[in-house]
């Protein structure tokens, strides 16, 4: 169990790729495989994927991030803080590519606004590549953007109390394969079509 820690954060801000993700950096990275990874009181986002275009060095580098060939699997995180689900956002002249997340379970505390789920979600860009500074999600479950092939199956998404945004919202998403995705409040569980 990890305690008060989001899983991951893949972020190439500083004009790096990722290519065939697992869990770990650098050449001496340990990879986790076939395993089951449970995360409890996660503050911020339980998973979080992006790239954006700081470029702060070398100074020759002047293109964005990429990211591809990503998989995340055989995930419980539990209470979960609810500024932010999982995050998939790539940029739109990069997207990120072939984003894979099957097994997962994410319990969240609720509580979010129809207002928070209207708003425009900042592009990264030049940002900081933080969510808490761009403040809520519009979706309280999963928000994807700039995507060019996504696999979602067997993910669910639990509330402690109502969220009044949506589970899913996919903007400018291409090639996405969904199955057995579910949202659930108490004893209702029902499947969930992107907004």
């Amino acid at each position: 169990m990890i305690d008060g820690v989001g899983l991951t954060k893949k972020d190439t801000e500083k004009g790096g790729n990722v290519q065939g993700g697992s869990i770990g950096t650098g050449d001496k990275a340990i990879a986790l495989k076939q395993c089951k990874i449970a995360l409890n009181h996660v503050h911020h986002y339980p998973i979080y994927i992006t790239t954006g275009c700081r470029n702060r060095g070398p100074k020759d580098v002047k293109e964005p991030s990429r990211g591809q060939n990503i998989m995340i699997s055989n995930i419980q995180a539990l209470d979960c803080d609810s500024l932010a689900g999982i995050i998939i956002t790539g940029m739109e002249q990069a997207p990120l590519k072939n984003i894979a997340l099957q097994n997962i379970h994410i319990e969240y505390r609720g509580g979010g606004t129809k207002e928070q789920g209207k708003k425009e979600y900042r592009e990264q860009g030049t940002n900081y590549p933080e969510p808490r500074w761009a403040g809520p999600t519009p979706a309280y479950g999963l928000y994807a953007r700039h995507v060019e092939g996504l696999q979602l199956r067997n993910i669910t998404f639990s509330l402690k109390k109502k969220d009044d945004r949506p589970a899913v919202i996919m903007k400018n998403v291409k090639n996405v394969a969904m199955s057995e995705i579910k949202e659930s409040l108490g004893t209702i569980t029902r499947d969930i079509t992107p907004q």
